[in-house]
């Protein structure tokens, strides 16, 4: 009997050396496939609520809550978003988190 090979990269592997383990996120199990335009759905690599605009060139296409540049997102990675009470909700509350000297200017003339 041999002794197991010790593998070239550690950090592929648990630590018996037996069973493989990926530090690469997973996509979820079962993507949500957004169907009307302005739906809101989450991108599960980076847990942002995006606007759903189009399927386009084998991506998802979204936008920001508040308006923005879109991005594009894998249809795998896509899940079911908050309802839009929920996202504004989180919105406000980053707003709230934000220190005087970060909040944008306001002219209040």
């Amino acid at each position: 009997m041999t002794a197991p090979q010790t593998p070239s990269d550690p950090d592929e592997w648990s630590l018996d050396g037996l069973v493989r383990v990926s530090s690469a996120p997973i996509p979820p199990a079962e993507p949500y496939k957004p169907t009307e335009r302005g739906e809101l759905v989450t991108d599960a690599r980076t847990k942002r609520v995006g606007v759903f605009m189009d399927f386009f060139a084998g991506a998802v296409h979204l936008r920001p809550l508040r308006g923005g540049p879109e991005w594009r997102v894998p249809p795998e990675w896509i899940t079911k978003g908050p309802t839009e009470l929920e996202a504004r909700l989180r919105e406000r509350n980053r707003d709230s988190n934000l220190t005087d000297s970060r909040l944008p200017h306001r002219d209040v003339s």
